[in-house]
């Protein structure tokens, strides 16, 4: 499995966001779900949750998405 440190630099990210657990998933499931995500490589799934240390801490849970696609082989060389 890839190291997710690398994704930082060789991946893209998609972040959904939603009050609870059942909106993060929920959301999540449709970006999956959708026709365009048929090419993709997941590499990392990091849960979030803003707190108090956020100055504009507004209490949502976010779900970043590490992920590379197939249609677009330079990612996997880490060119731009």
């Amino acid at each position: 499995m890839p190291d997710p440190l690398d994704a930082v630099t060789t991946a893209q990210l998609h972040t959904v966001s939603g009050v609870d657990y059942a909106d993060v998933f929920t959301a999540a499931a449709a970006w999956f779900a959708a026709p365009a995500q048929t090419d993709v490589a997941i590499w990392s799934l990091e849960l979030d949750q803003q707190g108090r240390l956020y100055i504009e801490s507004d209490e949502r849970l976010y779900l970043e998405i590490y992920y590379q696609r197939f249609d677009k082989p330079h990612l996997l060389r880490g060119e731009s």
